[in-house]
């Protein structure tokens, strides 16, 4: 089922070689079968095949459905209004949504509006304008013909990254543009991906001479543009009809300032599901959807636990109840306000090192292993962390997940791991398991008083701001 799916994720192409037809399988497999209940390859089954189907589906522009909101506790009416707001904001704003047009000196109103008006009717770019082909390796002989290529693309591109790689490549063999960039262990992804995007001047984008501004005014509008942040919500909508007080829209803010979720698998399979499936198997399913959410916890815990009640409430098999609860209860037993379960586990020097020992200390916990290349991938964020906390009560635990004492020590000393390292043992090890580990890398703060603060998503740690302003602020609380 998802063969096609994985070619392209290693190798960043399409694979010529599968046939329009190839899921055609699918049809003579029934979807549902009461028999195989029970079955982990049943389950994978149904979750492959209708991620396959979500696939195929319009990706939704509610602001709901891209943002988790179930924390703000708000009426249905009012997200609903701004749901309605956002789609009105489309996904091509003006750009006094963009820049704050407000802060350049002696821009009028009706200045401010031709802009909007001669950035909504630029022209569109190409891809030689926003890409920096030379440096990928394109002659300039082949930059019309990937710029024609780009426009009947859709004006979309891909980027992947390869450690098979030794110098860019440009991919359109899969009808789709794909760069692919080379990457290994040290590489700023960050820093490559910036070199290889240009950046436009809005002077080179709209003609700003009808304007009849002075040259150091076109200049300032230019460095407006070149270093634009992203403006918050509540500036780029108006609020002011859905009676939100200052403090929600703040909240709002926040949420789509770093909260973004690309697709919120569970709620969309969940809606699935109960479209295609029915009876024991729709139930089953749905049970095993909600205790690998309460496990993994990639998903909203607010929106998982409303789902739990829904499906409690409808379950007419009751037996599926205890797992999903049982579930529930182990990540409860992490969740933030929480004691955080101690443990003793030996350093490198063979030395007993327990997480009570740092009372008075913000920990960062982090669950890694040496052939795990997310958690390698992060290292440079918590460096990052680390070295911003510098001088501060805050240490960085590291749990190894490595059954090789020698390669435990050898990725240490490779990737010069700093902090405090002590081996957690494998999957379902008195530790692993008091902290429901399901997949790693996984981080966890422990406040001073060793209650846990936050757990955080291998994506959550890259948000490195957030992270410090979390232990900044638990540290000012002592």
């Amino acid at each position: 089922v998802s063969y096609p799916e994985n070619y392209r994720r290693a190798t960043g192409r399409e694979n010529p070689d599968v046939p329009p037809e190839f899921h055609d399988f699918l049809k003579q497999i029934p979807l549902e079968d009461e028999k195989a209940i029970g079955m982990g390859t049943y389950s994978t089954y149904l979750i492959r095949t209708l991620d396959l189907e979500m696939m195929k589906m319009p990706m939704s522009n509610r602001l709901s459905d891209l943002y988790d909101l179930s924390s703000l506790d708000l009426r249905e009416e009012t997200v609903a209004g701004l749901d309605s707001l956002y789609a009105r904001y489309g996904w091509r704003p003006k750009l006094s949504k963009m820049i704050r047009l407000g802060g350049a000196s002696d821009l009028t109103k009706p200045v401010a509006g031709r802009l909007d008006s001669m950035y909504d009717n630029r022209s569109e770019s190409t891809l030689s304008d926003i890409i920096d082909l030379p440096k990928l390796g394109v002659p300039q002989a082949a930059h019309a013909r990937l710029d024609s290529f780009y426009e009947k693309n859709g004006r979309s591109y891909r980027i992947t990254t390869s450690s098979k790689l030794n110098k860019p490549e440009i991919d359109t063999t899969g009808g789709s543009l794909v760069l692919r960039l080379p990457v290994d262990e040290g590489t700023d992804m960050e820093g490559q991906l910036k070199s290889i995007r240009k950046t436009q001047k809005l002077s080179e984008i709209v003609d700003l001479s009808d304007l009849d501004q002075s040259p150091e005014f076109v200049a300032h509008l230019d460095s407006l543009y070149e270093n634009r942040q992203p403006l918050p919500l509540s500036w780029k909508l108006d609020l002011s009809g859905l009676g939100l007080p200052p403090a929600m829209q703040a909240k709002l803010d926040s949420i789509y300032a770093i909260k973004m979720r690309s697709m919120p698998m569970l709620p969309h399979r969940i809606d699935l599901a109960e479209k295609k499936l029915k009876g024991q198997v729709l139930y089953w399913f749905l049970a095993g959807e909600l205790i690998r959410a309460f496990e993994y916890g990639r998903e909203s815990f607010d929106l998982v636990r409303r789902k739990w009640r829904d499906y409690r409430a409808a379950n007419p098999y009751p037996e599926y109840n205890a797992p999903v609860q049982a579930a529930l209860d182990k990540a409860m037993a992490v969740r933030p306000g929480r004691p955080a379960p101690d443990f003793t586990l030996t350093d490198l020097d063979g030395q007993p090192v327990s997480l009570s020992q740092f009372r008075g200390k913000v920990v960062l916990l982090d669950f890694w292993a040496s052939w795990c290349g997310p958690c390698i991938s992060n290292l440079p964020d918590l460096r990052k962390i680390k070295k911003e906390t510098e001088g501060q009560p805050v240490v960085f635990l590291n749990l190894s997940l490595d059954s090789s004492d020698a390669a435990w020590r050898k990725a240490i000393e490779k990737h010069q791991i700093e902090g405090v390292h002590v081996r957690a043992g494998a999957w379902g090890s008195r530790t692993t398991g008091a902290y429901n580990v399901r997949g790693i890398p996984a981080y966890f703060l422990v406040d001073p008083q060793g209650m846990i603060l936050e757990r955080l998503s291998g994506v959550g740690i890259r948000d490195t701001d957030a992270v410090i302003a979390k232990i900044l602020k638990s540290l000012d609380s002592v």
